[in-house]
């Protein structure tokens, strides 16, 4: 009797797992369809931006960046989805976090200074 209540609960078991397969290898297939977001580099912020005390910040094509029209030298430490963090030559760092298509914020850490700035439009 107690094989018998045994091979139930097995048949049970292994017509369970089977019924569950085809939702699961459905469930890992759409998790690898999605695509990472794309980190954002200092390419995708190429132009000139003011912030609201006339401070400028321009980015050119070559991903040198200038501040009120002084270049400052940076490495890129690592990107996010909207952020950036880079490194100055002194060590401290600078982050840029894109928070919509025309406004972006620069924390810098040697000031510990957040300025808000919004895309120039050309004229």
């Amino acid at each position: 009797m107690n094989m018998k209540r045994i091979s139930k609960q097995l048949l049970v078991g292994l017509s369970l797992g089977i019924g569950i397969l085809p939702i699961m290898t459905k469930m890992n297939r759409s998790a690898l369809k999605k695509k990472p977001p794309t980190p954002l580099s200092l390419y995708d912020l190429c132009g000139e931006w003011l912030s609201a005390d006339e401070n400028t910040l321009s980015i050119d094509n070559e991903a040198r960046v200038f501040f009120n029209l002084e270049q400052i030298h940076l490495i890129q430490i690592s990107g996010q989805a909207n952020t950036l963090a880079l490194q100055d030559k002194f060590g401290y760092f600078i982050t840029i976090e894109k928070t919509t298509e025309d406004t972006l914020i620069y924390y810098d850490e040697a000031e510990d200074v957040s300025i808000t700035f919004m895309r120039k439009r050309s004229s």
